[in-house]
């Protein structure tokens, strides 16, 4: 293995073994966030997109009595990049002044009147907005300021319409210039205005828009490579569900010097180097077969904690972290873009970073659920142990089988009890499931290891054609795949 490539196999392996790869606001958080964003009885949106800003005109109709309080509830300092709040009731101006609330602004003399609020947000912020001279790129939730008050149930309407004026304009529902009746769908939408290069690829009908910047803007082989690329891991993961989990996603990517992805629904946020071919880039495969599980495990369906704490960021943590890494790096591998060496130096990467986490042994369930949040170190274990638990009940159930069953049976469960259920699984669910499919005997490795705080089994990794040793510091280390893994994985 040459330098250039041990340097970037420790960033493949520093991108899967650390918590916490996909920016942004997990699934939980945006729920909560919308809960607490309650809408009045009509709100609309116009939003013009310009190069380096956006305008929004907001109008906003029999809002609560006194004031009105509006916020921007995107979780970062975004709010500090908007301007020029003006506000009226027909042609009467009111005032606008900041509260100690950051990100909230009360208009003064509303009184249920009908009123009309204009502001400019220019961003600026790294974590969510791309800016600079001829292209923006913004979230949706990063635009739109929200009325704050009482709703009446089932009388709600949300119209937002968006323009681009001379601008090119991609939005996460893969159409341009549209206009929705649904605030959710907005909020995790991406904007784009400016010079970029948009590209469409259909998968069995799902409209897919691709949108670059940098060098492979400009280079065919790189935009081809870029399709290529998310088409054989969209149809090797669609293998597993049998649906796509959106009828629309828009792939954005980014030159920047090191590969970091934001998430959402409907989008990916990708910032990538761009100085070799993409459909040969590992780290970027990595990405984006993680980042596309993830459109299914909290797209169509989601985690909770509890049922007094439906939607919380610790939410059945090892299943969503570990399954997204696990399925990953499988689909990385299914499709040829990963060797069964390099698959193998993955794994034992996982395997080394779990046995020398001082939690590994001593973290329960609890701790997963009520720490994730604080605690970096039991966020990073509860991917790494998610990963391995996922890997080993993938190859156990196939080896049950001979190969009739697997992990994927499981996830289609999921997707078919969870999706479009108003109250997500839990780890609970998960062990029924698994129950269901592979027989009671799983419910002892729920308890031991799921659960319970019993060393992960390793070496059951055999059963499924992985050969694994124990090295002189007692820690199980992956040796070889044979041609039964390889029968398995690679269709």
């Amino acid at each position: 293995m040459t330098p250039h490539a041990a340097a970037a196999w420790a960033r493949c392996a520093a991108v899967l073994a650390l918590a916490g790869t996909l920016a942004g606001c997990p699934v939980g958080q945006r729920v909560e966030d919308r809960q607490a964003s309650v809408m009045p009885a009509i709100v609309s949106y116009k939003v013009q997109v310009r190069p380096r800003s956006v305008a929004v005109v907001m109008d906003v109709r029999r809002p609560q009595s006194g004031d009105l309080v509006v916020a921007l509830r995107d979780g970062s300092d975004t709010w500090t990049r908007i301007y020029d709040i003006q506000a009226r009731a027909g042609e009467e101006i009111l005032e606008v002044v900041a509260t100690d609330d950051p990100g909230h602004w009360r208009v003064r003399g509303a009184n249920s009147r009908r009123i009309s609020i204009r502001y400019l947000l220019v961003a600026e912020d790294h974590a969510r907005v791309y800016t600079g001279d001829t292209a923006f790129l913004a979230y949706g939730r990063s635009l739109l300021l929200t009325p704050v008050g009482a709703a009446r149930e089932a009388t709600d309407e949300v119209w937002i319409e968006v323009e681009a004026g001379d601008w090119p304009v991609a939005t996460g529902w893969g159409r341009p210039d549209a206009s929705f009746k649904s605030y959710d769908a907005v909020v995790d939408a991406v904007l784009l205005a400016g010079d970029w290069k948009l590209t469409d690829l259909s998968l069995d009908g799902v409209r897919v828009g691709i949108a670059i910047r940098g060098p492979w803007a400009t280079d065919s082989g790189a935009v081809t490579g870029i399709r290529g690329l998310l088409r054989a891991i969209a149809e090797s993961q669609t293998r597993v569900f049998g649906r796509y989990p959106s009828e629309s996603l828009l792939l954005v990517v980014l030159p920047e010097e090191t590969t970091t992805l934001i998430a959402g629904p409907r989008s990916l946020v990708l910032r990538c180097p761009q100085d070799e071919q993409p459909e040969k880039d590992l780290e970027l495969a990595l990405q984006i077969a993680e980042a596309h599980f993830r459109l299914w495990n909290g797209t169509r369906f989601s985690a909770r904690q509890s049922d007094t704490a439906p939607f919380r960021q610790g939410h059945a943590a090892w299943f969503t972290e570990g399954a997204s890494a696990w399925y990953g790096l499988r689909t990385a591998y299914e499709v040829g873009l990963l060797s069964a060496d390099q698959l193998l130096a993955m794994l034992n990467v996982w395997i080394a970073a779990y046995s020398a986490h001082p939690d590994a042994t001593q973290a329960t369930m609890g701790d997963f659920e009520t720490r994730y949040r604080q605690d970096p170190g039991i966020a990073q274990l509860a991917r790494l142990k998610g990963a391995l638990l996922v890997a080993l009940m993938d190859i156990e159930l196939r080896a049950d089988s001979g190969g009739a069953r697997s992990f994927d049976l499981v996830m289609r469960q999921v997707a078919f009890d969870f999706t479009g259920a108003k109250l997500g699984y839990t780890t609970k669910d998960i062990q029924k499931i698994v129950v269901g499919v592979g027989g009671a005997k799983w419910e002892t490795f729920f308890t031991q290891h799921v659960v319970g705080r019993e060393p992960l089994p390793l070496t059951r990794l055999d059963r499924g054609g992985l050969i694994v040793l124990r090295g002189e510091d007692g820690v199980p280390k992956v040796t070889q795949a044979t041609e039964l893994f390889q029968d398995w994985f690679r269709p």
